[in-house]
Order: structure tokens, then C-alpha cells, then sequence
């Protein structure tokens, strides 16, 4: 799912139109419907805006899903070699 089409979305379910959320914003509604459409982005600031008025994290409001799962090794080294090599030629 794209972002557009999860605006899209939460913002049905929160039964707002484009002009209302708009507003909300102080943006116009062609910013909106650009946005559903993918024609445009909206700013970091009004993607946390927009995440507040329809009560979703920003997680749910980019991917679609309540939370980012990473990996539970995620960023660890694959291997302790470096780390030896790193110790060795430290004390070497």
C-alpha cells in the first residue's frame, strides 16, 4: 500500500473529506487530493500533522502497518571476526 492510498483511507475512516482535513492543515484541498493521488508528498511536518488528526502513528500512516518490525538482530555484525581482528590489533 502507498501512502497516498493510506491518507485515502484514514481519512474515510475518520469521516473527514478532503476539504475538512484541508483545513485542519491550513493547506488546500488540491494538496490533498495531490497527495492521494501521488502527485505530490507531504512535508515531514504535516505527515506528523496529518498522523495526530487522524490518530495513527506515523508508522501506520506511511506503511499501512501499526508498527515497524525489524529484525531482531537488526544492525548487529554477522560476524564476531571484525571484532577480534579489532581487540588483536589493539593489544598487538
Amino acid at each position: 500500500m502507498n501512502l497516498g492510498k493510506n491518507i485515502v483511507k484514514y481519512r474515510q475512516k475518520n469521516q473527514l473529506s478532503q476539504e475538512q482535513l484541508a483545513e485542519a492543515l491550513n493547506i488546500s484541498r488540491q494538496s490533498i487530493s495531490k497527495w492521494e493521488t501521488g502527485e505530490n508528498l507531504p512535508s515531514i511536518d504535516n505527515l506528523i500533522s496529518l498522523s495526530g488528526l487522524l490518530n495513527i502513528s506515523l508508522d501506520e500512516l506511511i506503511t499501512g502497518a501499526p508498527y515497524l518490525h525489524f529484525p531482531f538482530a537488526y544492525g548487529r555484525p554477522k560476524s564476531r571476526f571484525p571484532q577480534l581482528l579489532l581487540i588483536l590489533g589493539m593489544t598487538l
